[in-house]
Order: structure tokens, then C-alpha cells, then sequence
């Protein structure tokens, strides 16, 4: 590289063009540091950047070295609306005369899917000027102790010298924000179409429209928020973004009720208090709520499923009816019988979660922990990534490990490390290896018949020191939006995948101060809530930094760290408009451009936080130990109607969901549903 670059400086292209082909040929699996000491690129996408801040004569000679081979690709790709291959050409041949095109087809085809922020995404990096004005309102003053990087020079990623209409990509950017419901964003977008490109016109519905006049119909059409809500809650936290956003709560009756075997694990971290026993004000002995349900519709009905350590259960939503059967069993899978012995010494955190994909339902079962001593290893504490078939009422499809394979898989230390996600053809799961180090892996799976498609080796870290006789707990979950994979390991990474050939897009490691170091050097891995995406920002809130970190999810680039005051975060809740919720003992509400505390509650050092709250509009629903939900207002930080108390229903606080528009609590030994589905429109 260093030859190559004294190529650059001295205008001999070719020959800097030959080193750096070769180089991204021979290392593209390579990682190399890039614009700080903590972020890292894959070597192909460094050489591209290279080339991107090249002076104009340096960027035409390798545009003529390979423009017209990948003029051929781009048309042919845009031809056949594929998405992957202008994926592929946007990576490889990002600094050609095409890469802003690929771009701009990109977020066409995913704005066509829903897939709002994507579409912005793409479109932004167009133009640096586009994503410098997402930072254009943050002072120094505003955010002391915080990392900003906000520039409108061109930052990795985004393309030089585009060719296109600024007004076309502007009115993109508008009408994906209109349908999205963030209407001060399209507002601030039809301004600077009005101001600078007041006459611009473009293809609308087949003929030709102002885009001021255009959008400024739609604008005032108020596009109703419900456009935002999916009615299904496919996985943890709803959607594979992590990042729901119901459309309402509605508190009105219990329709049904149904027992859950308690939890074996209960969590040491101290994260949480402890609730109060429904009737006797004293704590309960029962764990933590770890039980997260899943819902979608299949045909007529929907349809709730729910993972425990005695296997995977199906209700009819509306009736609480076992979903299949005449049995009255609600039970549509139970892991084998060699898992059903004494559980071991377990600590951590237990998570039994889900995830529907079409016809198929996704589980990590088997044992708990994902870090097993040598001495405990063997077949009966093995961890299994199972694949049910929704259309065969829930036959079991396929199995990781297979049976041929679990001896093998035990010995060498293997284990999963949560319930997978799915991209509708692709299932992702993650795996930790025990070993002298811990090394962590990713996998793609073909989700109809469970064979491996790609593993991506992630990292590895030194267990704690002294080592453990203890089975740790940490269960790891991914994040996905668009075509990227997003996986917080715990350890003080976080990487971006490609889901399609598990490349990686980009490894940022997490800073630390020094009392973080010296704790995480004798420590089990982190408490490892996945990330959540919205608002083209990715966020990050590892426990034991007691801190949010806002990350570009495109770069890698980090946005700026918050601290939360010494007090460890749980759950980052969910984003409305221009704020990110998280919750703990407290509730917290951050900018999410700048990273400002903007409230918290109780305003005293009050520790309420008890299971998983939600966001929904303009009001925050958050369970707390008193066994009441809490309905904080986002703007105000506090209470804007009167808590709604459980003990009256006989109720014990638990983690909230909303589901074919019923309103669902989860606790550690029951599950809850609310109001008849579909009660309101």
C-alpha cells in the first residue's frame, strides 16, 4: 500500500491502480484500521475509498480503466431489478462512474419494499452534503464528552462527484420521509427543494409533476401513523431492526391466560429490582421475566408462539386455543429427553425467544448457557437451533447440530448462541467455540433445508481470568436491516455482515476507560442486548460500559457515546421522533442526534425497572416492580395518564408486546393477552 500510494502522489495511476487491484484481490479478506484506531474496513472497501478522495485526473483514469465493463453490469442488473448484483457492483467498483447510480437504484427498490431508512441511506450517501445535514444541528457546546463526526467532506462510504440531479435525490429523500410518518425530516427537505430547485420536475405515476407542488400535497395529506406499524411481532422486540412501533395500547379486558413453566435462570447482574408479589407486598420468589412470544397470521388466524425450557407452544390469538389438535396440548415441539435432567449452576441472563419467517419458526433450544467447562460438556448439555414448519402445524423441519453431528459439536465445545433471524431465505445464527480462547463465529443456513450456505469467523477473546467452573449465560441476538447483519458479541465489538456471502462490511471495536478494561479482563461476557436500528443510526448499550453508543450503520462510524450516570442500561426501547428510549432501574430519553440526556424518570434515583416496556406514538408503556405499567409521555418524561395496576386482574408485571393488535404481558410463569385482537381499527 505504501508503494501505491506513492504512486498516487506522483499521477502515475496505472501503476497505483495495478498494486491496488492486486492488493484487494489478494487481501480481500483482510481487515485494515481506517479514519481512527477503532474502526475497521474490509481491505477492498478501503482501496475504494482511497480512490474516492483521489483528485479529479486520478479519479478519471481508473473511471477509464473500468467503466465500461461495469456499465454492462449495472444495466443488466438494473434490467433484472436485482438488488444483490448492484450490491455487488457497489462494493467492487464503488469509485466508478456508475457507483452513484447503483446507489440510486438501491434505494428505488427499497423504498418499493417498505424499507424506509435504507432507501434514505443509500440516497445520502450520494451526496456527502445529504448526510453532513443530519449533524448540521449539533454544537460543540451541546454535546460535551462526546465523539461527533459530522463533515461535509467525503467519509468513508459515500460517493465524490456524482453526476445526478440533486433534485431528484432530494425528492427521494422527501417522499421516503412522508411515508415513513417523520414529517419535520420531509418538511426539511421540501424546504430545500422549494429554495434551491423551485421549477425541478420528474416522472411521477407515469407523467411529469413539480416535486415542490407534488410533495407538498402529500405533506399536507398527513399520512397516518399506522402506515409505521406492523401488525405482526415476528421476534424479539418485533422486527429484525429491533425497533417496533405499535400503533396503540389498548388495556381494556384479559381475553385469555395461559400457565408457563418458570425460568431456571435468574439473572446476577442486578439489572433489575425485584417486582412485589401480587396481594402481600413482598418480593416473589420466581426469576425474572425471560419469555419473549412471537405472533404472525397464517391464512385466516393469527397465531401466538411461545419458546420455554419444556418446549415450543402454539395458541389460536382470538381464543387462547391450543393451535392445533384435539388434544387440548398446546406443546407443538418438546426437546429431547436428555435435556430434561437437573439443570446445572447456570448464571446470566436467560432470553427464550423466536422467530417466524414465512412458514418457518426458528428456536434455539437445548441447554441454556453458550460458555460450558470442559468437565460439564457432553450431549445432554448441548444447545439446538431448530426449524419447525408452520404449514406441516409445526413438524419439525430441520435441526442443528444433526444427530450425526451432536457428539462432535459437544467435544469440541460448540455451542449457539441465540435464536436465529431470517432474511426469507437465509437463517443467521451465531456460535461460540470454548476452546483456549473463545472464538465466535456466524453461520447462514438455508432456512427450507438447514444446510450451510457460509460461517464467518468473527473474533476471539481470552476467557475470564482465573477461568470458571460456572456455565455462563449470555444469550447473543442478531439485528438486520436491508441486506446487512448487525451482531453485538458482547465482547466490546460490534460487526456488520453482508447477508448474502457473510463479508465483512465493517468491525468497530467500542471504547473503553481503564476501569472498564481491568473489569472486562476478569469478567464473563457482557450482558448483550442487540442493537437497535432507526433513523439511519445503529444503537448499542453494553451493560457493563453503562453507556449508548450511536454508530453510522452504513460506515461503522461512531456518532457519539452517551453515559447513563454510573446506572447499567437493559433494554433500549425504542425511537420517536428525535429521541431514543432506554430503559433499567430508570427511564431514559437520549437525542438521537446528539446524544443529550433530554429526561429521565423517576426523577429521583428510583429503581422501578423491572421487564421489557415498549414505545407506541407519543407514549412509553414500561412495567415496573410495583406491578403497574407506567405511561410515561415521550416529549414530558413523565407520566401522562394514571398507571394501570395490575393486581386488580391478578396480573404480575412482565414484558409488553403488541400482537394483531392485542396487548400482551409476559411474565415468568404466564402469558397474558389483553382486549380481543382487531378491537380497534
Amino acid at each position: 500500500m505504501a508503494t501505491a500510494h506513492d504512486f498516487l502522489e506522483e499521477g502515475l495511476w496505472d501503476d497505483a491502480f495495478d498494486i491496488l487491484d492486486r492488493v484487494a484481490e489478494e487481501h480481500d479478506g483482510l481487515l485494515v484500521r481506517v479514519e481512527d484506531s477503532r474502526l475497521y474496513w474490509p481491505v477492498r472497501n478501503f482501496v475504494h475509498f482511497t480512490i474516492c478522495r483521489l483528485p479529479l485526473a486520478g479519479r478519471q483514469a481508473y473511471r477509464r480503466r473500468v467503466d465500461r465493463i461495469v456499465q454492462e453490469q449495472y444495466l443488466q442488473a438494473v434490467e433484472e431489478r436485482n438488488p444483490r448484483k448492484l450490491r455487488q457492483l457497489s462494493e467492487q467498483f464503488f469509485a466508478s462512474s456508475w457507483g452513484d447510480d447503483a446507489l440510486l437504484a438501491l434505494g428505488d427498490i427499497s423504498l418499493q419494499n417498505g424499507e424506509f431508512d435504507a432507501a434514505k441511506s443509500y440516497w445520502e450517501r450520494i451526496f456527502p452534503a445529504f448526510k453532513a445535514e443530519l449533524g448540521s444541528r449539533i454544537t460543540n457546546s451541546e454535546i460535551p464528552n462526546r465523539e461527533v463526526r459530522a463533515t461535509p467532506e467525503v467519509l468513508l462510504g459515500e460517493y465524490p462527484d456524482s453526476d445526478l440531479s440533486v433534485a431528484d435525490v432530494r425528492a427521494r429523500l422527501a417522499l421516503a420521509a412522508i411515508w415513513q410518518g417523520h414529517g419535520e425530516e420531509a418538511a426539511r427537505h421540501l424546504k430545500h427543494l422549494r429554495d434551491a430547485h423551485p421549477d425541478a420536475m420528474g416522472k411521477w405515476g407515469g407523467r411529469e409533476v413539480s416535486y415542490v407542488a407534488r410533495l407538498t400535497e402529500l405533506l399536507n395529506a398527513d399520512t397516518p401513523e399506522a402506515r409505521r406499524a406492523d401488525r405482526e411481532w415476528t421476534t424479539y422486540r418485533g422486527n429484525p431492526a429491533r425497533c417496533p412501533r405499535p400503533s396503540h395500547v389498548n388495556f381494556a379486558r384479559v381475553a385469555w391466560t395461559a400457565r408457563l413453566p418458570k425460568p431456571r435462570i435468574v439473572p446476577r447482574s442486578g439489572l433489575f429490582s425485584r417486582p412485589r408479589q401480587a396481594g402481600d407486598g413482598k418480593p416473589p420468589e420466581t426469576p425474572f421475566p425471560a419469555y419473549h412470544p412471537v405472533q404472525t397470521r397464517l391464512g385466516e388466524r393469527d397465531y401466538v408462539f411461545l419458546s420455554t425450557v419444556q418446549g415450543i407452544y402454539a395458541w389460536d390469538l382470538i381464543t387462547g386455543q391450543p393451535a392445533w389438535g384435539t388434544s387440548g396440548e398446546a406443546r407443538i415441539y418438546r426437546p429431547p429427553s436428555d435435556q430434561s435432567s437437573k439443570p446445572p449452576r447456570d448464571s446470566g441472563s436467560a432470553l427464550h425467544t423466536l422467530t417466524v419467517c414465512g412458514n418457518h419458526l426458528l428456536a434455539r433450544t437445548g441447554h441454556a448457557s453458550s460458555h460450558r467447562p470442559s468437565n460439564m460438556r457432553s450431549v445432554a448439555t448441548l444447545s439446538r437451533i431448530v426449524c419447525l414448519d408452520l404449514s406441516m402445524e409445526g413438524k419439525l423441519a430441520w435441526q442443528l447440530p444433526s444427530s450425526e453431528d451432536e457428539e462432535r459439536f459437544a467435544d469440541e465445545g460448540w455451542a449457539y448462541e441465540g435464536t436465529p433471524l431470517c432474511d426469507g431465505s437465509l437463517a443467521f445464527v451465531g456460535l461460540r467455540r470454548t476452546a483456549s480462547m473463545h472464538e465466535l463465529f456466524v453461520e447462514a443456513h438455508d432456512v427450507s433445508s438447514g444446510e450451510l450456505v457460509w460461517r464467518q469467523f468473527i473474533g476471539a477473546s481470552m476467557p475470564p481470568r482465573g477461568g470458571s467452573s460456572e456455565e455462563t449465560v449470555v444469550p447473543r441476538l442478531f439485528t438486520m436491516h436491508g441486506d446487512t447483519l448487525y451482531y453485538h458479541t458482547g465482547v466490546g465489538t460490534v460487526v456488520a455482515l453482508d447477508t448474502a456471502t457473510g463479508r465483512i462490511r465493517w468491525l468497530r471495536v467500542l471504547p473503553r476507560d481503564e476501569q472498564q478494561e481491568h473489569d472486562s479482563a476478569s469478567a464473563a461476557p457482557d450482558h448483550a442486548d442487540p442493537c437497535l436500528i432507526a433513523d439511519r443510526r445503529l444503537f448499542v448499550a453494553p451493560a457493563r460500559m453503562r453507556r449508548v453508543f450511536a454508530i453510522d450503520p452504513d460506515t461503522g462510524r461512531l456518532w457519539w457515546t452517551t453515559p447513563l450516570e454510573d446506572e447499567p442500561c437493559v433494554d433500549l426501547l425504542g425511537v420517536s421522533p428525535g429521541k431514543l428510549i432506554v430503559s433499567g432501574k430508570r427511564l431514559h430519553a437520549l437525542d438521537v442526534d446528539t446524544g443529550t440526556l433530554r429526561w429521565s424518570w423517576p426523577i429521583a434515583r428510583q429503581s422501578l425497572g423491572y421487564a421489557q416496556g415498549l414505545v407506541s406514538g407519543d407514549k412509553i408503556y414500561w412495567p415496573t416492580s410495583r406491578n403497574e405499567i407506567e405511561v410515561i409521555g415521550v416529549e414530558s418524561g413523565r407520566p401522562v395518564e394514571q398507571p394501570f395496576r395490575l393486581e386488580g386482574l391478578g396480573l404480575q408485571s412482565g414484558n409488553l408486546a403488541v400482537m394483531g393488535g392485542a396487548f400482551v404481558i409476559t411474565s415468568s410463569d404466564r402469558l397474558n393477552v389483553l382486549c380481543f385482537p382487531r378491537s380497534k381499527p
